[in-house]
This record gives C-alpha cells, structure tokens and sequence, in this order.
C-alpha cells in the first residue's frame, strides 16, 4: 500500500535540519519501499506491506533515535487521502 508521510517543524538547514536524501536512504533501511520526497518540503510517499498502526511506531522509534529534536509527524494512506479529496467541495 502508499502511504504519503508529513513530517511539521522541519528546516532543510539550520535548526531541526532533516536531509530528505538521508531520510529516504533510512526509509529503505527500514523496510520502506520506492520512498520519494516532494522537494525538501518534508513530504514523502512510500510504499509498504505493513499496516499502518506497525508503520507509525516504526517511525516514531526511528526519529527518536536519530534526532534529537521533536518530529511530529502524520501518515496516510493514498486510499485515505484520494477519499478526502473526493469530498473536497467543487468551489
């Protein structure tokens, strides 16, 4: 299944730097598959064969080791998300 990952309170310099090439190598370190970062925006999509519940713990355990910041985050399925959007009023 896709997932589309969003990570808040980032930079891609200075403080809560996160790198998205170093990001997306760790994600296929962590199982994660065809991962891909929309600009250095902290917005990534990937593919995996978990459920989303063993997803979201992975990678709360993966940012708490390796930064030493706080990494909110929120996932979503691309079926979630294609259903929301459907619902999006027509303006």
């Amino acid at each position: 299944m896709r997932y589309v990952l969003l990570l808040r309170g980032i930079n891609v310099g200075g403080k809560n730097k996160v790198v998205m090439a170093d990001l997306k190598a760790d994600l296929v370190e962590l199982g994660f598959q065809n991962p891909v970062s929309y600009i250095n925006s902290g917005n990534l999509v990937f593919d995996s064969e978990n459920r989303e519940e063993k997803i979201a713990e992975t990678l709360t355990d993966y940012f708490r080791s390796t930064y030493d910041f706080p990494l909110p985050f929120i996932l979503i399925s691309a079926a979630m998300l294609r259903k929301e959007a459907a619902q999006v009023p027509d303006w």
